[in-house]
């Protein structure tokens, strides 16, 4: 039996400073030690499906993954596509399991973050699991260090904004 390499521990966040990236990638792959936030404040956020034109757009808000997989318990097909999935409370790894993300046929994800904050949202996990989709583009909404440090640790490579925003255009 081969021995599992012991990898150095990389903070990355508050929430998550025992993982290292390895353990991350493998937390990602399977919803077996996936815990849901089931804090009040983020069970009262509103998710937005929104259709306009050609395009679909799903709004998470903060809102828990089972709330929403129930949600869709009688929809006709999946998965559902979609032009552009917000992931919900800022890419936390207790929003976003396997079960919800594929419920969706979606190339563009976005996190609302900059990485700049006490949690260090978004979670190497929830990145990873974009990844093991083969999503397209994970954009993010901010530009920092923390967002350059999270690229390097992670591998990663996410679309950010060329100024103070992120701008998505879409013809009509």
């Amino acid at each position: 039996m081969k021995k599992k390499k012991k990898r150095k521990n990389i903070k990355v966040s508050s929430g998550d400073t025992s993982l290292s990236i390895a353990e991350h990638i493998e937390e990602s792959n399977s919803d077996d030690n996936f815990s849901e936030d089931k804090r009040a404040p983020n069970g009262s956020s509103l998710a937005l499906d929104i259709s306009f034109f050609d395009y679909r757009v799903l709004l998470l808000g903060d809102a828990y993954p089972s709330t929403v997989i129930n949600s869709y318990k009688n929809e006709k097909s999946y998965p559902i596509k979609y032009d552009l999935v917000k992931i919900s409370h800022h890419g936390s790894s207790k929003n976003t399991n396997n079960k919800l993300l594929n419920l969706f046929d979606c190339d563009n994800y976005l996190i609302c973050s900059n990485a700049n904050n006490k949690h260090n949202h978004p979670s190497p996990t929830t990145l990873f699991r974009l990844k093991n989709l083969n999503c397209n583009n994970i954009y993010l909404t901010k530009n920092s260090i923390k967002v350059d440090e999270l690229e390097h640790k992670t591998g990663l490579t996410f679309t950010r904004p060329k100024c103070d925003y992120l701008e998505f255009e879409y013809g009509f």
